[in-house]
């Protein structure tokens, strides 16, 4: 069987609208034959594009992917991981042409990039390895958001994003999370007796 036909029979094999990459037809075939099967295949109508790199078979029934499933697909391709941001996930941009984008940012361990997908801008923005760790859980992700809104006062915090973490099974948990988030942070906690984690 020759390359060409060793991606077509993977890409038939896969189940319906699964995603598959770039990368991993490269594992069976050289560069100019896998670049060959792209080409002409999306041109047939055979594979769809998602993102550069990423694609699926196409068909009438596939289901809407979100910019969200295809950033964790194009990280996880390079053994990456990603994490949401709160707030700052999602926000609309202004292009050069004047016309608005929307834009998704998302979190990784790996670098910085970015890639369009349909109408989004997808921006994986490089976080820290102690973020990385504190977006693992809800409560983490509390103290994650309230570090990427920068250093405040405990007399700016939101106290409406900690109304969970008050009640006191919560914690044990934050006391795990401790070594994880600044100083500052961990700082407003202990302003509050209702808050004490220590």
């Amino acid at each position: 069987m020759n390359q060409t036909a060793v991606l077509r029979a993977y890409v038939e094999s896969l189940p319906f609208a699964v995603r598959f990459d770039s990368r991993t037809l490269l594992t069976m075939a050289r560069r100019e034959i896998v670049d060959n099967f792209i080409y002409h295949n999306t041109r047939n109508g055979f594979i769809e594009r998602l993102a550069r790199g990423t694609f699926r078979v196409k068909h009438p029934d596939n289901p809407p992917v979100s910019p969200l499933e295809v950033a964790a697909h194009k990280l996880a391709a390079f053994g990456k991981k990603i994490v949401t941001l709160g707030n700052s996930t999602i926000r609309t941009g202004i292009k050069s042409n004047g016309k608005e984008e929307k834009v998704l940012v998302v979190g990784t361990d790996g670098p910085s990039s970015r890639f369009k997908f349909g109408e989004w801008l997808i921006i994986c923005k490089r976080v820290g390895p102690r973020k990385m760790k504190l977006a693992q859980t809800s409560v983490g992700r509390v103290l994650r958001d309230l570090w990427m809104s920068g250093k405040i006062t405990p007399s700016q915090i939101d106290l409406s994003k900690l109304k969970y973490v008050r009640q006191s099974h919560y914690r044990p948990i934050l006391r795990a999370l401790q070594k994880y988030s600044p100083q500052w942070l961990t700082e407003i906690f202990q302003t509050y007796a209702t808050f004490r984690i220590t």
